[in-house]
């Protein structure tokens, strides 16, 4: 269990473990978070007089404790053996069976299935070398390469039994996009995944707005059918086309 001091000035975590009785008072610690078997907690403590924010990660049987310098959100995995900082493009996971660590730089979008071993990251460095979609087992330790291009990429979004996901990639020319590809990939935990790509100039006609949909798609999010089969465009216009707030939907299959 654990609770605030009452001086809001001076925050103060207690910390009593229930199965060793250790306890732990801990000056000016925030936002604290337990692991789901109770046996971790963390939290970060902001050194104002240095300019530091610290993430603390503290082993409650035994009170050993990690630090990471970094201003990153912060939490653990539903599966219970893995923490995780996000800071910027920063990955930073730590086994806490293991008590290793794991960086992953250059991460424009992620996805991670909590209850298995799969992360799924998209990489986007300055000179573009190395861009693309990658895969990551936890358990294995075996990275896989999924599409190596030069384009930027967004918006990965899981299907509904976490299979297979889609995504955006683009080039970009000035402030406009050049060209958008909506990717999807199929059976990836399979050597034999499948993988789709449909370029947005094949598809704008489809919506009832083409002029809109082929000069300036503005995609909000993805959404995949129960079974897997479709997923959906929600686009959403910011010119004078449609109303504020009004959404276009395209079916894609």
């Amino acid at each position: 269990k654990y609770k605030y001091g009452e001086d809001a000035a001076s925050d103060v975590l207690f910390i009593r473990h229930s199965k060793s009785n250790k306890q732990y008072r801990i000056q000016n610690a925030v936002n604290p978070i337990f692991s789901p078997d109770s046996n971790w907690i963390a939290y970060s403590i902001n050194e104002k007089s240095k300019k530091i924010n610290t993430i603390y990660l503290h082993q409650l049987s035994n009170g050993r404790v990690y630090n990471w310098n970094s201003k990153g959100t912060y939490r653990f995995l539903d599966n219970g053996d893995k923490f995780m900082i996000h800071h910027n493009k920063e990955l930073m996971f730590f086994n806490l069976v293991e008590f290793k660590k794991h960086y992953i730089a250059n991460v424009s979008a992620y996805l991670i299935d909590e209850k298995g071993d799969i992360l799924v990251y998209a990489i986007e460095s300055k000179n573009m070398i190395g861009n693309g979609i990658y895969s990551y087992n936890f358990k294995t330790k075996e990275t896989r390469s999924l599409d190596r291009t030069p384009y930027q990429y967004k918006m990965l979004s899981w299907n509904h039994d976490k299979s297979g996901f889609a995504g955006i990639k683009f080039l970009t020319c000035g402030k406009k996009n050049k060209e958008i590809i909506i990717f999807t990939f199929l059976n990836i935990s399979s050597p034999d995944y499948i993988h789709r790509e449909y370029n947005w100039r094949d598809i704008a006609g489809r919506t009832q707005h083409e002029p809109f949909a082929i000069t300036n798609p503005n995609i909000d999010k993805i959404i995949w059918s129960k079974d897997n089969k479709r997923f959906f465009l929600d686009l959403i216009s910011d010119n004078d086309v449609l109303k504020q707030n009004d959404k276009l939907t395209v079916d894609i299959w």
